[in-house]
């Protein structure tokens, strides 16, 4: 038997945009490169670690390292369903991603995941700046909306998510001040 296997080899890359001078690609640093996939890189709120999701375990799980990309971690353990999307909270101390198409939090020391989210396809979490609530794009309603949820316990019939959006939504993020709710309205639908 032949056959091809086509992989992409995606890796995160880091550009310092404080500089005074205008930066070009050619300025770009390897960060913990990898012959998988690695995407959606996202650096803690000190940033001191970065959170990014890769396949070089040989499944899809949630990692994290430090600027550097020294100390790799493998911070998830789910070993098949693709995991993605992570989301630092506002003290760093913990991680929100979507699995499955639920919504999960882990501390950044590892352990078990909680689960946050029951109902419909659930992706793309962001966390509120108080770090009480997050905010995640789901289609529970008929179509994708931005909804939001308690970051501190599982979702429930009696404590349900709540939605935010009404026009669309897929992945929002909230205003340094928490006044405002930006957001994509994603999956075909133009729009921020």
């Amino acid at each position: 038997m032949a056959y091809v296997l086509s992989r992409r080899n995606t890796n995160i890359w880091e550009l310092n945009v404080t500089a005074e001078t205008p930066v070009s690609t050619d300025q770009a640093r390897l960060l913990d490169p990898s012959n998988g996939i690695d995407p959606d890189p996202a650096f803690s709120p000190d940033g001191g670690r970065v959170a990014f999701m890769s396949d070089r375990s040989g499944s899809q799980e949630i990692w994290v390292t430090d600027p550097e990309g020294h100390s790799s971690v493998q911070l998830t353990h789910f070993g098949g369903p693709m995991v993605g999307s992570p989301s630092w909270s506002p003290e760093g101390s913990k991680v929100a991603f979507d699995s499955n198409c639920q919504i999960y939090v882990i501390g950044v020391d590892g352990g078990i995941p909680g689960q946050l989210t029951r109902f419909g396809e659930n992706c793309a979490p962001s966390w509120s700046r108080d770090g009480k609530f997050i905010y995640f794009g789901s289609n529970r309603s008929g179509d994708f909306q931005i909804w939001r949820t308690s970051a501190l316990s599982e979702e429930t019939a009696s404590q349900p998510a709540v939605q935010v959006t009404q026009g669309g939504g897929f992945r929002g993020f909230e205003s340094a001040d928490g006044r405002y709710l930006y957001y994509a309205k994603g999956r075909g639908k133009k729009g921020l």
